[in-house]
């Protein structure tokens, strides 16, 4: 998305939290499936909201992916 709560991107960019994995990967190149869409984006009016937004969202994908 474009990070709306922030400065807004010019180009969209794609963030992931790679749930229960520890291994050094950051200048790797990924291929990422899109299995399931969690929210639509949303601009949040102060950092802590999107930070208790981003808990409910590791919430519901680990719910999913252990049901």
């Amino acid at each position: 998305g474009s990070r709306p709560t922030f400065k807004k991107e010019e180009k969209e960019v794609v963030e992931i939290h790679l749930l229960n994995f520890r291994k050094y990967i950051y200048g790797r190149e990924l291929k990422i499936v899109f299995i399931k869409k969690l929210r639509y984006e949303k601009k949040f009016r102060y950092r802590e909201h999107l930070i208790d937004q981003i808990n409910t969202d590791i919430r519901k994908a680990k719910s999913f992916f252990s049901a």
